[in-house]
């Protein structure tokens, strides 16, 4: 479980601003690094299922976005969903 999401959670945060830098997409998810979170950075996060609300970048676009901490009690993980607001960081 990626400690600065836990760290969030425990705070009682359920959305957050997260920076990052898109790496791949693969089978509906997709691979972000250098993650910056309101709590702390992160290597790398994987998006499940979210594939389809971002756009088709290459990979290394940097950017910001917000989205809902929803943890997976079944796989022991913290889940970022409904990914929105979009914004390219130059």
């Amino acid at each position: 479980m990626r400690q600065s999401l836990s760290r969030m959670l425990a705070a009682g945060r359920h959305t957050g601003r997260f920076t990052a830098t898109f790496i791949l997409r693969s089978q509906g998810h997709v691979l972000l690094r250098g993650v910056r979170t309101p709590a702390g950075p992160e290597d790398h996060v994987w998006l499940r299922n979210e594939a389809s609300a971002l756009p088709e970048w290459h990979p290394g676009t940097r950017f910001r976005f917000t989205a809902d901490l929803v943890p997976d009690d079944w796989r022991g993980r913290i889940n970022l969903e409904n990914i929105r607001d979009l914004e390219v960081v130059v």
